[in-house]
C-alpha cells in the first residue's frame, strides 16, 4: 500500500506496514508526532501537533540517520526511479554495469558511462555552507539543513512554507513546515483534466520554478511525486536536493531521479536552470502524453537512452505546437533548450491555446516580500562570528540599530536560519507599542522554554504570574506563587526569568525585535544578564530604532552595537534585480529608484509595488515614463497608497485590528466581526495578498508597524474612540472576569473616554502587576489611574486602595519620600490621619496601647473593637484592610528613616486593625514589628510579650513571608541582646524559608544579618562562604542597594586582610551607590571602614574628614538599629587614633570629637547589650589617656573580654 498523500490522515485501516514502521521512537518537548503521511529517498514526513501554538504542522525527519553508514542500513534500490542524493555512492548502479562498449553508439551496445555515473557520487565541497557547527554532520543531516535553509527564504503560493528546524533528544534533525491538507497526487489530478486543464497546472509549476530561479535556487529533483494539488493550488514539495546556483558553478551538484535527470548531469556536468527545465520537460511529457519520454528496465539502459536517443513524445491528441515546446525543453544540448521558466510558460500557454498567465497580487508579493537578501555582508559576518562564539559557550548581547524599514528584521531572519541549521536553538520575541505587560517581549520565549526545560514547582508557580496559560501548556494544575512583598516578588520573578534564559546548555540565539518599545523591566532583565553572557552559550540579538531611542545603548553598557545604514547603490541595484528580473538591470530604472528611495529597503519595495500595480505586473513596469511619474513623497504616503488598494469590505475590520495592536488575534477578530472561521480566514487571506498582514512564527500580524500607524493616523478622533470602545467591550466579554486583559482594557477604555471603567481596570492591572513583581508596570498603571481619578470619580474604597498599592510600589522602588506622602494621603482619606504634633502622637500612642491592652484582656476582642471604633467609625472591613496595609507600609518608611516613635505608632495601629480583622499573617507581622520597636526603645517586657504573641500564631503560617519576618525580628532582638549564636541559627532558618518561597531579597537580608553576627563575634574572617553567597546573590539580582552593600563587605574583608589601598578604592565606588539609595546604615559602615583604611596608610586628614562625616550623620539622625554599632565602634577607634596624633593646638578639638563619639556609643549601649564590650574597652583607653589607674583600666578590659567571649 502506498503512503497517504501529504496532509491527509491515513485511512481507518491504514495502520499499514509503512505507518507502523515509520513512526519512530520520538522525544521532543514541543512537537508530538501523530502519524506518518509520506516518505521519500531522504526523509519521512509526519503529521505533528505543535504544543506551543496548538497548530498542526508537517514534520520532516531524516530516515535511518543513526545507521546510514552502518551495514545494518536498509539496502538502496536500484530502480531507475530512485532519487540519488549528491553524496550517494551509486554502488547499486555500478554493480549492474556489466558492459562498457566503444565510444560510438552501436545498436545493442552501451557507451562507457561508468565514469559519469561515478562522478555522481562526488560531493560538492560547497554544497551546504555554514554548517560546520551543526550538531549532526552526516550527509543526510546536512542535506536536511540545506533544504530548510533554502525553503526558509522562500515565500510563494506554489512552494511549501517552512517554520522551524531543530533536533530531537537523540540529535536527529528535523524541520517543520506547512501542513498541506486534502492533497491529491499530481498525476491523478492531471488525468482527470483535459489538455487545457493539464497545461494550466503545468504553468503553475513553471511559476514556482521561475520564482526559484529568480532567487538563484535549483530544485534538482522536480518530478510528479514532488508536486501535489491542494484546493486547486499546485504545491511543490521536497527540496532535499535543492541548492543555490552559485554553488554549482565550479562543478558538482549533480543529483536527482534518473528518469528526470538532464543528459549533462549524467555526463559529468553541473546542475543549472536548464537542467531543472529538462526535469520539468520530462514531467510535462509524462502529464501530456501519459508516459515518460525515456524508459529502461535497468538503470544503465535508461542512462544510455537519455544520453543518446531522442525522446518519445508521440500522442495523437497532442497538438504539434505543444510537442515542439516539449522537444525544446528536452533538447539534449542545454544551449538549445528553453533556459528560462517564464519563457517556457509563455510558449506553453501559446501552444496550448491558453490565455497568458496573469500576475496575481499573491504572485507579485512572493517576489516583493521575499526578495533576495542583498548587502549587509560585513554586518552578517559580524553576527556569524558572534554566533560561532556562542556555539563555543561565549555569548553576548548585540544591539542592531537602524531607522524603520532599513532591514533589521531581514538581517535577523538570515541569522536565525543560519543558527538553526548550525544546531542552535532560536527563540524570538517581539515588543509592541500597545504592550501592557512588563515582560511582553519575552512572553513567546518563556512559553517555548517552559516546554523544553525542566521547571521546579516554585518556578512554575512564579511563571504563572506572567503566563496564566501555563497550566494548559504543561498539562497540569499549578498553584499560585507564595505571596511576597512587591520588591521581593519582583526579585523572585527576575531571578526565575534570568535562570531560565541561562539554563540551557544548548547554544541559544534569542532574537528580540523592537527593543525600543520594551518595558523598563525587560531592559533591566537584559542588564542583569549582560555580565554572565560571555560565559554562557546565549547570544541575544535585539533590534531597535536608533532614531527614536538613541539612548538605548547607554542603558545596556557592555552590549555590542551594530548600526545599519541604508543600502548603497550596488545593493539597491541587486535588490531591484531580485524583484524585477531582467527589467531590473535597466540603468535608468535603477538610478530613478535610488533617487526616490535613498536606499531604504522598505521604501524601495513599496515603490516597486506601486509601479507594478500601475503597470499590471512586475514585468510590465514602464521605464520610459519614470521621470514624469509623480510618486508619493515619504514613507507615510507610500503606505497610504498601499492601503488604498485593499477591497473596501476589508477596511472596517482592518481598522479594528489596528486599534487592537500589531499582532492579530484570530479569536478576538472573530468576536469583533461576529463572523465564523471561514469569513475570518477570507479577510486574513485578502489582507495577506495585499501584503498588509503576514504570518510570523505562525502568528498573524501587520506586515510592518508603519502600516498599522498609517491606519490609525487616518482615523477621525470620534471614530477612533468608538473603535476603542468596541474592542474594549469584546475584550471584556472574552475575559469573563479574568485579570489577564485588565491593562489592555484600561488602555482601550481610557482611549474611548470610559474613564470610570478605565480607572477600575487600571487599578486591577496595577494590583496584578504587583503580584508578579512588575513594579514599573504597576507604577505606570496606578499612575494612570491617579491621573484620571478626578474625572473618573471612583468610590472611597478604590481611592484608598490606589494609594495603598502605589505606596507599596514606591517603597519597593526606594522612593521613600513619595511613599510617605502617598500613604499619609491614603490614611487621611480613610479618616485615620497620622498625628503631626508630639502631643497628637502621644495621645494616639496611648489610645492604641489601650486598644492593644483591651485585646489582650478580652479574648473575644469586643472591648478592643469598641475602643478602636471610636476612631474608625463606620469603616467597612474592606476599608479597614486597606488602612491596615497603609499603616504597615508607613511603618516600613518610619523604620527606614529611624523614626522610632512613628514606627511604634504605625505598628500598634496595624496590629489593632489586624486583631479586629483577625488577619493572622498581618498579626504576626505587626506583633513582630512591635516587638522589635519595643526592644529598640528599651521596653524589653513589651518586646518579649509581642514576640511570644507572634510565635503563638506561627504554626499555621510556617514557610510563609510572615514566618520569615518573625524569624528575622527574633534574630535581630537576639543580636541586640548579645545572643549571637542563637541569632545566627534563627537567621539560617529564615534563609531556608526565603529560599523555599523564592524570596531572594529576604535571603539577602538574612545573609547580611549573619555577616553582622560574624562581625560582632569578631569572626568576620570565617565568613568567606557566607560573603561569597551574599555577593553572588546581590550581583545576580541586579539590586543596586544590595550590590553596593556587597562591595562594602568585600572592602571590609580586604581591610581585615591588610589590603587597605584596595579596600579604600572599593569603598569609594560603593559609597556613591549607597548615597544614591539613601542607605544610611551602610553609609555609616562604609565611611568608618574608609577612615580605618586611611589610618592604615597614614592618611590622617582623610581619616579626620571621615570621622567628621560620621559625627555629623549620628548627630542629625537618631539612629538606633544594631546595624550602626560597627560604625560607632569604628568612629571611637579612629577618634582615639586622631587624638593621639593631634598637634598640641588641636588636641582640645580632637578630645571634644572623641567625647562626641563616645556619646554615640553610650546612646547605642542603652538599647543594645552587645555594645557593652566596646564601651568598656573605650572607658579603659580613656582612663589611660587621662592618666588614671592602670589597674582599673585592666579590670575594664577584662570585663570587656569576658562579655565579648560570652557573645561569641
Amino acid at each position: 500500500m502506498s503512503p497517504p498523500a501529504l496532509g491527509q490522515p491515513p485511512s481507518p485501516a491504514g495502520e499499514s506496514a509503512f505507518q507502523a514502521s515509520a513512526l519512530p521512537s520520538w522525544s521532543h518537548p514541543r512537537y508530538v508526532l501523530v502519524q506518518p503521511i509520506g516518505q521519500g529517498g531522504m526523509g519521512t514526513v509526519y503529521r505533528a501537533r505543535d504544543r506551543l501554538t496548538g497548530a498542526w504542522v508537517a514534520l520532516k525527519r531524516v530516515r535511518w540517520l543513526a545507521r546510514e553508514n552502518s551495514s545494518s542500513a536498509p539496502p538502496r534500490s536500484s530502480s531507475p526511479s530512485e532519487t540519488l542524493p549528491p553524496d550517494s555512492a551509486m554502488s547499486a548502479i555500478d554493480a549492474r554495469i556489466v558492459h562498457a562498449g566503444s565510444p560510438t553508439p552501436v545498436s545493442g551496445e552501451f557507451q562507457p558511462i561508468k565514469p559519469y555515473l561515478r562522478s555522481l557520487s562526488e560531493p560538492s565541497a560547497q554544497r551546504v555552507p555554514d554548517t560546520q557547527y551543526t550538531r549532526n554532520q552526516s550527509p543526510l543531516a546536512l542535506a536536511l539543513a540545506q533544504e530548510f535553509r533554502l525553503l526558509a527564504s522562500l515565500r510563494h503560493r506554489n512552494i511549501v512554507s517552512v517554520f522551524d528546524y531543530g533536533f530531537d533528544e537523540s540529535s536527529q534533525p528535523f524541520f517543520t513546515m506547512e501542513l498541506v491538507p486534502d492533497t491529491t497526487p499530481f498525476l491523478p489530478a492531471c488525468r482527470s483534466r483535459d489538455l487545457a486543464g493539464r497545461a494550466t497546472l503545468l504553468l503553475e509549476v513553471l511559476q514556482a520554478l521561475s520564482y526559484l530561479h529568480r532567487r538563484g535556487v535549483l530544485h534538482r529533483d522536480l518530478k510528479p511525486s514532488n508536486v501535489v494539488m491542494n484546493e486547486g493550488r499546485v504545491v511543490v514539495l521536497d527540496f532535499g536536493l535543492a541548492t543555490l546556483r552559485s554553488l554549482t558553478e565550479h562543478g558538482g551538484g549533480r543529483s536527482g531521479t534518473l528518469h528526470y535527470m538532464a543528459p549533462e548531469l549524467l555526463s559529468g556536468g553541473g546542475a543549472s536552470e536548464a537542467s531543472d527545465l529538462y526535469s520539468f520537460g520530462v514531467m510535462a511529457a509524462q502529464v501530456l502524453t501519459g508516459r515518460l519520454p525515456f524508459e529502461g528496465e535497468r538503470s544503465e539502459i535508461l542512462v544510455n537512452r537519455i544520453l543518446n536517443y531522442e525522446p518519445e513524445l508521440w500522442d495523437e491528441g497532442l497538438p504539434r505546437a505543444v510537442r515542439r515546446v516539449l522537444e525544446r525543453l528536452l533538447a539534449r544540448d542545454p544551449g538549445e533548450r528553453l533556459a528560462d521558466a517564464a519563457q517556457a510558460g509563455y510558449e506553453l500557454a501559446v501552444a496550448a491555446g491558453l490565455a497568458l498567465p496573469q500576475e496575481t497580487v499573491e504572485l507579485r508579493e512572493s517576489y516583493l516580500q521575499a526578495a533576495s537578501f542583498v548587502g549587509r555582508e560585513s554586518e552578517l559576518a559580524n553576527l556569524r562570528t558572534a554566533l560561532s562564539a556562542a556555539m563555543r559557550g561565549q555569548g553576548g548581547l548585540w544591539l542592531i540599530g537602524g531607522e524603520s524599514g532599513v532591514g533589521k528584521s531581514r538581517l535577523l531572519e538570515e541569522l536565525r536560519t543560519l543558527a538553526l541549521v548550525r544546531g542552535a536553538r532560536v527563540e524570538r520575541g517581539q515588543a509592541i507599542t500597545e504592550a501592557h505587560s512588563a515582560y511582553q517581549i519575552f512572553l513567546d520565549v518563556l512559553r517555548s522554554l517552559s516546554l523544553s526545560l525542566s521547571l521546579s514547582p516554585l518556578e512554575e508557580r512564579t511563571l504563572l504570574s506572567v503566563l496564566p496559560e501555563l497550566p494548559t501548556l504543561l498539562g497540569h494544575e499549578i498553584a499560585p506563587p507564595p505571596e511576597l512583598e512587591p520588591h521581593a516578588a519582583r526579585a523572585r520573578l527576575q531571578t526565575v526569568l534570568s535562570e531560565l534564559l541561562l539554563r540551557s546548555t544548548t547554544p541559544t540565539v534569542l532574537i528580540l525585535e523592537d527593543l525600543h518599545w520594551a518595558a523598563v523591566e525587560s531592559r533591566e532583565l537584559l542588564r542583569r544578564l549582560l555580565p554572565v553572557l560571555p560565559e554562557r552559550p546565549l547570544l541575544i540579538l535585539a533590534s531597535y530604532r536608533d532614531d527614536e531611542s538613541p539612548q538605548l545603548p547607554r542603558e545596556l553598557p557592555g552590549a555590542r552595537l551594530l548600526p545599519l545604514a541604508r543600502l548603497g547603490p550596488r545593493d539597491v541595484d541587486a535588490l531591484v534585480t531580485s524583484m524585477l528580473g531582467p527589467l531590473g538591470g535597466r540603468g535608468e530604472l535603477r538610478g530613478w529608484l535610488r533617487q526616490q528611495t535613498e536606499g531604504n529597503p522598505f521604501f524601495l519595495v513599496e515603490i516597486v509595488r506601486a509601479l507594478a500595480e500601475e503597470a499590471g505586473s512586475l514585468a510590465r513596469v514602464d521605464v520610459s515614463r519614470l521621470q514624469s511619474r509623480e510618486m508619493p513623497s515619504g514613507l507615510g504616503a507610500v503606505i497610504a497608497r498601499r492601503l488604498s488598494h485593499l477591497p473596501p469590505w476589508t477596511l472596517p475590520t482592518l481598522r479594528l485590528a489596528a486599534v487592537v495592536g500589531r499582532r492579530v488575534d484570530r479569536d478576538l477578530m472573530r468576536g469583533l466581526m461576529s463572523a465564523g472561521e471561514t469569513e475570518v480566514d477570507r479577510w486574513l487571506a485578502t489582507c495577506a495578498d495585499a501584503a498588509v498582514l503576514a504570518v510570523q512564527d505562525q502568528h498573524w500580524q501587520f506586515a510592518h508597524d508603519k502600516l498599522r500607524e498609517g491606519l490609525l493616523l487616518a482615523l477621525p478622533a470620534a471614530e477612533l474612540r468608538q473603535l476603542h470602545r468596541k474592542v474594549a467591550d469584546e475584550l471584556e466579554r472574552a475575559a469573563a472576569g479574568s485579570l489577564e486583559s485588565a491593562a489592555v482594557l484600561a488602555f482601550h477604555l481610557q482611549q474611548a473616554g470610559e474613564l470610570q471603567r478605565a480607572y477600575r481596570y487600571a487599578l486591577l492591572a496595577g494590583e496584578a502587576a504587583i503580584g508578579r513583581g512588575s513594579l514599573r508596570e504597576a507604577e505606570e498603571q496606578l499612575g494612570q489611574a491617579l491621573r484620571i481619578e478626578a474625572q473618573a470619580a471612583p468610590t472611597l474604597l478604590f481611592r484608598v486602595r490606589l494609594r495603598r498599592l502605589l505606596g507599596q510600589v514606591q517603597l519597593s522602588l526606594g522612593r521613600i519620600d513619595d511613599c510617605m506622602r502617598t500613604t499619609e494621603e491614603g490614611l487621611q482619606q480613610v479618616g485615620l490621619p497620622l498625628p503631626v504634633s508630639s502631643s497628637e502622637l502621644a495621645l494616639s500612642l496611648l489610645r492604641n496601647l489601650l486598644t492593644q491592652g483591651a485585646h489582650r484582656l478580652d479574648e473575644r476582642g469586643w472591648l478592643g473593637r469598641s475602643l478602636s471604633h471610636h476612631f474608625d467609625p463606620g469603616l467597612s472591613p474592606e476599608l479597614l484592610h486597606e488602612a491596615q496595609w497603609l499603616f504597615v507600609v508607613h511603618a516600613e518608611v518610619a523604620l527606614y528613616l529611624f523614626s522610632d516613635q512613628r514606627l511604634f505608632y504605625c505598628a500598634l495601629a496595624a496590629a489593632n486593625v489586624a486583631d479586629q480583622l483577625n488577619d493572622v499573617g498581618q498579626r504576626i507581622t505587626s506583633y513582630a514589628a512591635l516587638a522589635y520597636t519595643a526592644g529598640m526603645v528599651s521596653l524589653p517586657q513589651i518586646s518579649a510579650m509581642y514576640l511570644q504573641q507572634a510565635d503563638a500564631l506561627r504554626p499555621g503560617q510556617r514557610g510563609t513571608s510572615a514566618d520569615f519576618k518573625f524569624l528575622r525580628v527574633r534574630a535581630s532582638l537576639y543580636i541586640s541582646q548579645g545572643r549571637l549564636r542563637e541569632a545566627e541559627s534563627e537567621l539560617w532558618q529564615a534563609d531556608r524559608v526565603a529560599n523555599e518561597i523564592g524570596d531572594t531579597v529576604s535571603r539577602l537580608v538574612a545573609l547580611q544579618q549573619i555577616l553582622w553576627c560574624r562581625v560582632f563575634r569578631q569572626r568576620f574572617g570565617t565568613a568567606e562562604d557566607v560573603l561569597s553567597l551574599f555577593v553572588q546573590l546581590a550581583d545576580s539580582q541586579g539590586h543596586s542597594q544590595f550590590a553596593a552593600r556587597a562591595r562594602v563587605l568585600e572592602a571590609q574583608q580586604l581591610l581585615d586582610g591588610g589590603q587597605a589601598a584596595d579596600a579604600q578604592r572599593r569603598l569609594m565606588t560603593a559609597l556613591t551607590q549607597i548615597r544614591a539609595t539613601r542607605d544610611l546604615t551602610f553609609e555609616l559602615h562604609a565611611v568608618q571602614l574608609h577612615a580605618r583604611a586611611a589610618l592604615a596608610q597614614g592618611q590622617w586628614e582623610t581619616a579626620r574628614a571621615d570621622s567628621d562625616v560620621l559625627l555629623s550623620i549620628f548627630s542629625e539622625s537618631p539612629v538606633l538599629n544594631y546595624g550602626v554599632i560597627s560604625a560607632a565602634e569604628g568612629l571611637v577607634d579612629v577618634s582615639f587614633e586622631l587624638l593621639a596624633r593631634a598637634q598640641p593646638l588641636l588636641r582640645r578639638q580632637r578630645r571634644r570629637r572623641l567625647q562626641q563619639a563616645l556619646a554615640v556609643l553610650e546612646r547605642l549601649g542603652k538599647h543594645h547589650v552587645i555594645v557593652r564590650p566596646a564601651l568598656l574597652s573605650a572607658r579603659a583607653r580613656l582612663l589611660r589617656l587621662d592618666g588614671g589607674s592602670e589597674q582599673q583600666a585592666r579590670a575594664l578590659e577584662q570585663q570587656a573580654q569576658t562579655l565579648a567571649d560570652s557573645y561569641s
